[in-house]
């Protein structure tokens, strides 16, 4: 396909060679003389490398076991290029001799990679790589033409006056096109704008579905924690966690000018090439809407996103963590997400309740003739003393209602069982295998809950989706189905067996 890789997907997409004859390199100690230094991303996208170098006799007695190198630049000779690679870690290293001089073979992984690190001016536009993008295709309504040609020319050189008709020669030839479906436009409070962009399938890794976010304003371009906002809005829609790989820097003329490169940050104990794999749950079903609706609905949700009172910052972390964890594990996660968005909402200017049963300087005022006699009572049991406060407090499950009533949110009684069914995993009940099948029903309701209050925040007022096989339901309407409605005919978990 008719592609230019340097701009269609981050820099280490490729393994890359550094040779002493083209590149200088510089260590925290002067002992290393690298010869040959190869990076590359290993086969969950992690950055390694491996080194050739010539040390010096007294290297293994001054710089003792070899576990960490700080960084490692590395200079073009030629040209201005420029990399600096950050935080090694040692994996292993041999010796060997060489024309009596004594050699290392060294493998390293590494933090992060900054290509040329010092520039910072004339940035027009930056694009963010990131993994585990959707993997359905038909949600990016607009079309991008790819060609690439070879041009062949031949020119006498200070021909002859009588040659000066026939001394040059030019063809175009094996010319190749394409078009791709492969982006969305996000218009943003009117002024600023986003691209999301689909990378080429040719692009590496083959197990994941790949995108870039592309931001072209200078509010965007110098506010990191705004792209980190839109990322995880974006993720949202998309029902998987985008993980980054990289961010690239470009000038005006789209040359790109300076890279971060970094490892997937993700849980190393966790496969990340099955969570690539995975198609994802989209929270409202953002295939069904026409092109011009796909981006205003997720434009409106971006805008809403920034601009809330309420924070989702760490709800988020949870949020995420529980995409990648078994039913038991999974439900405590979700649930802590969604009391962090009750709490924050309580906190917050909208709530009327505050999240107590009477007006707190209401409650105080009544309180103040019998809080010296109670004190009294309990004088020796100093628990039941710092209790009294929280007389005023609702609790975990009147909380929730208290919460959905005021976001105008409609529930039913299979969301108020999935609440309580937190408490098994959370308290250490034995789980059976009966039990253990709830949980699995519990856990995509507590999802479906969350996904409910998050998109009732950002006020939208669309529909959400429960279910591949079953229709969508309109955002403030409640789960239309029993537990065993779900378990049986909506998840089809009949012959489910845990043992």
């Amino acid at each position: 396909m008719p592609y230019y890789e340097e701009i269609e997907w981050e820099l280490l997409q490729k393994e890359r060679i550094f040779e002493d004859f083209e590149w200088t390199f510089e260590l925290p100690f002067e002992m290393m003389h690298i010869k040959k230094l190869k990076i590359y991303r290993d086969d969950f996208y992690n950055i390694s490398l491996k080194i050739k170098c010539v040390v010096d006799e007294n290297f293994f007695k001054e710089i003792g076991p070899l576990v960490m190198i700080k960084f490692i630049k590395i200079k073009s000779k030629f040209c201005s290029d420029e990399y600096l690679i950050e935080y090694l870690d040692v994996l292993k290293y041999t010796s060997f001799y060489e024309n009596s001089s004594i050699f290392l073979n060294i493998s390293l992984s590494a933090t992060k990679i900054m290509f040329n690190p010092n520039v910072n001016e004339n940035i027009a536009w930056i694009k963010e790589w990131y993994l585990n993008g959707p993997s359905s295709k038909i949600i990016f309504p607009r079309t991008t033409e790819f060609s690439k040609k070879e041009i062949y020319e031949k020119e006498l050189y200070n021909p002859p006056q009588e040659l000066n008709d026939g001394s040059k020669f030019k063809i175009e030839t094996n010319k190749i096109g394409s078009t791709s479906n492969n982006y969305i436009f996000c218009k943003l409070n009117d002024v600023e704008n986003i691209i999301i962009g689909r990378v080429p399938d040719e692009m590496a890794p083959d197990w994941s579905n790949n995108i870039s976010i592309n931001y072209n304003s200078e509010k965007y371009v110098n506010n990191k924690s705004i792209r980190d906002n839109i990322e995880n809005i974006v993720s949202f829609v998309f029902g998987k966690k985008l993980i980054k790989v990289a961010e690239s820097y470009y000038d005006s003329k789209g040359n790109k000018i300076k890279e971060k490169i970094h490892n997937p940050f993700i849980n190393q104990n966790i496969n990340i090439k099955n969570i690539c794999k995975s198609n994802g749950k989209f929270p409202i079903p953002i295939h069904r809407y026409h092109r011009g609706d796909v981006e205003l609905i997720i434009s409106d949700l971006i805008n809403s996103f920034i601009e809330n009172k309420v924070d989702f910052s760490q709800m988020f972390v949870n949020y995420w963590s529980s995409s990648f964890l078994p039913p038991e594990s999974r439900i405590i996660l979700l649930a802590a997400s969604l009391e962090s968005l009750k709490n924050k909402w309580f906190e917050s200017v909208n709530s009327k309740s505050r999240g107590v049963i009477i007006d707190k300087p209401l409650f105080k005022i009544l309180i103040k003739d019998i809080k010296n006699s109670f004190n009294l009572i309990f004088d020796e049991c100093q628990m039941i003393k710092d209790n009294f406060g929280g007389l005023n407090r609702l609790s975990i499950n009147k909380g929730f209602e208290a919460f959905f009533e005021e976001i105008g949110m409609d529930f039913g009684e299979v969301e108020l069982e999935a609440i309580k069914a937190r408490n098994m995993p959370v308290h250490g009940k034995d789980i059976d295998t009966e039990t253990y099948r709830k949980l699995i029903i519990y856990a995509e309701v507590y999802q479906i809950l969350v996904n409910r209050v998050i998109l009732t925040l950002l006020d939208f007022d669309g529909l959400y989706n429960i279910h591949d096989f079953v229709d969508p339901v309109q955002i403030l309407e409640k789960i239309p189905y029993s537990l065993e409605e779900l378990r049986d005919d909506v998840y089809q978990l009949k012959t489910y067996d845990v043992d």
